[in-house]
């Protein structure tokens, strides 16, 4: 099994409350990461459905992710947890992540970006150190996509 966390944190030229409003528009959001297609709204700020592809390795992961998103106006946090599996390569992927956000200013806002994945079954015996590359890029592309259409 390959675990581990992401972590990240930017600052943003955008007032917190219309930052953490920007933020619950999650089809435009989960846009901001290339390996997740097909996002489907179940209910609102609650729960979708997606499909997370990626290569890794020999393997081509195609994983149906079940996802459930939590909004905490009092704590200003955004939680999201997403399992599913690729029955084709029999692996288990599960994700937790936490965006809280934290006003600097009364226009300036730091996003904090914390997490944990964990992926088992074939393509975990890569070794953790490839899973780990490829999660840290895409936490960076994530934070890349969240300044350019936020307000970095």
């Amino acid at each position: 099994m390959a675990k581990d966390s992401i972590s990240q944190v930017i600052e943003l030229d955008c007032p917190v409350l219309e930052l953490f409003e920007k933020f619950q528009d999650v089809k435009t959001v989960s846009g901001f990461l290339p390996i997740l297609s097909e996002l489907k709204e179940i209910a609102p700020l609650q729960n979708y459905v997606a499909v997370l592809e990626d290569r890794v390795g020999p393997f081509k992961l195609r994983a149906d992710l079940s996802i459930e998103t939590k909004v905490d106006r009092e704590s200003m946090r955004f939680s999201v947890e997403a399992r599913g599996e690729d029955r084709q390569v029999r692996s288990a992927i599960r994700i937790s992540v936490s965006v809280h956000f934290a006003p600097i200013s009364d226009a300036r806002t730091r996003v904090a970006i914390e997490g944990t994945y964990e992926v088992s079954g074939k393509v975990a015996t890569l070794g953790s150190s490839v899973i780990k590359s490829k999660a840290n890029k895409l936490t960076l592309e994530f934070a890349n996509q969240v300044r350019e259409n936020f307000g970095g």
